[in-house]
């Protein structure tokens, strides 16, 4: 699934890929996706309350979070509140 860029509903200044450079978990075209994702407001396998809470904080300028299933493994993005910073981890990375 490709996002357009006319879908984006925030911008970040920075981008961090831990989850590609230290363990492989995904292609570069994989973290470029779901950081698309992240950034048009689609927050993944987030539940309701976190998907809320995330539609929220947009509003407020408080942090981001979205959860995504990558070839098994989950990938874990954030954003700052101030959004100076996006960080895409795993879940023992936080």
């Amino acid at each position: 699934m490709t996002v357009p860029t006319d879908r984006i509903k925030f911008q970040t200044r920075h981008h961090c890929h831990h989850a590609r450079r230290k363990w492989g978990v995904a292609t570069h075209d994989q973290i470029d996706q779901i950081l698309r994702r992240h950034l048009s407001g689609d927050w993944g396998a987030v539940d309701r309350e976190d998907a809320a809470a995330n539609e929220w904080a947009l509003k407020h300028d408080e942090r981001l979070m979205s959860v995504y299933d990558v070839n098994g493994e989950k990938l874990w993005v954030v954003t700052e509140a101030d959004r100076s910073a996006t960080t895409v981890l795993t879940p023992g990375e936080y």
